[in-house]
């Protein structure tokens, strides 16, 4: 890989935007999951959590090997996925109890069956699989070409086939395995391959000419406006394809903008960082015994929207305490790593 996209790989300071990024995002994911939110509140969130995920995973992309590559994926993703979506079958106890080793063929009858669909048992975990599939094709482009100018290229034939797919009015992407979701969120997942490559000249930039940021911001506003509403779990991109790339990638660089502001780290913006993948798979448990249980005042009031941003918030600090003990004992359940 060349000099630039070595900076990352070489860099021994950890980027601790990445960290505040990554739980300002997972803050959004809970809330944007809270039930009876307003339609702006949604739109508004579900226009670039997501592919500010896609966009981080992508910068954190590592070149490797395809033994290497195989063994990382399954270890940090796949088995990770297995074990929270298995962890449903706790559920269906009661079965087990009554018909035996019937009630877990069926369990896995429906968990092979629904994760065909793209309707994983633990809903979140959509991203999981959308990101397996999003690492592998990233794979296979670096294997063919590496370089920024053709990686460039790859990404605007991307977007350009997508856009005439919506545009002429084909059918919708089968989503089986959330294939369909992985194609059309990939472009956020190359943007921030590309960004990983150019990382220290995209920031001298932004230096020199830090009025862009506001351009980006006037960028977004205008695309969330005209675009509506979007979501790549269920592969929809709004009033247009075009509108909702827009969005997203702007919705994301504004956000690694203002986390570039946090000079410091903090240690437990680090562990929520370590742990997203149990946030994503444990925070609708904790939000249905909270929040979307207990409606405490009314809705769409100024006291309703500080409970659910105060709730959300308490929520995240919940999530410290069960990440470390997954980091201690149930690793695998993160990844295989261990936090501290």
């Amino acid at each position: 890989m060349n000099n630039d996209g070595q900076i990352i790989a070489s860099a021994k300071k950890r980027l601790h935007w990445l960290d505040y990024s990554k739980t300002i995002g997972m803050y959004l994911v809970i809330l944007g999951h809270v039930k009876n939110n307003t339609l702006l509140l949604k739109s508004i969130i579900y226009s670039f959590h997501m592919p500010l995920f896609f966009f981080l995973s992508g910068f954190l992309h590592k070149r490797i090997g395809g033994g290497k590559f195989c063994t990382l994926l399954v270890k940090q993703l796949v088995i990770p996925f297995l074990i929270f979506n298995g962890l449903t079958l706790l559920t269906r106890i009661k079965d087990i109890q009554a018909y035996g080793l019937m009630a877990i063929y069926d369990f896995l009858r429906d968990f092979l069956e629904s994760i065909c669909l793209g309707e994983p048992p633990v809903g979140p975990t959509w991203f999981i699989l959308s990101l397996i599939w999003m690492k592998i094709i990233m794979f296979i482009l670096l294997k063919i070409r590496e370089d920024f100018l053709s990686l460039l290229i790859i990404e605007i034939i991307w977007i350009a086939a997508l856009t005439l797919h919506y545009t002429l009015d084909y059918p919708q992407i089968p989503n089986y395995f959330h294939i369909g979701s992985s194609l059309l969120g990939f472009p956020f997942y190359l943007a921030g391959v590309l960004l990983k490559l150019k990382y220290k000249d995209a920031e001298a930039w932004f230096k020199r000419m830090p009025w862009i940021i506001g351009l980006i911001l006037i960028c977004y506003v205008v695309g969330f406006l005209f675009n509506g509403f979007s979501s790549l779990e269920g592969c929809r991109v709004g009033n247009h394809v075009l509108l909702m790339y827009l969005t997203g990638l702007c919705g994301a660089l504004l956000t690694i903008a203002s986390t570039h502001l946090f000079k410091r780290p903090n240690k437990w913006v680090y562990v929520l960082s370590c742990g997203m993948i149990v946030i994503l798979c444990t925070h609708g448990f904790l939000l249905n015994m909270s929040i979307n249980k207990f409606h405490l005042l009314d809705l769409y009031s100024w006291g309703w929207y500080l409970y659910v941003i105060i709730g959300c918030g308490i929520i995240m600090l919940v999530e410290i305490p069960i990440i470390l003990f997954c980091s201690r004992y149930f690793k695998w359940a993160i990844g295989g790593r261990k936090i501290f």
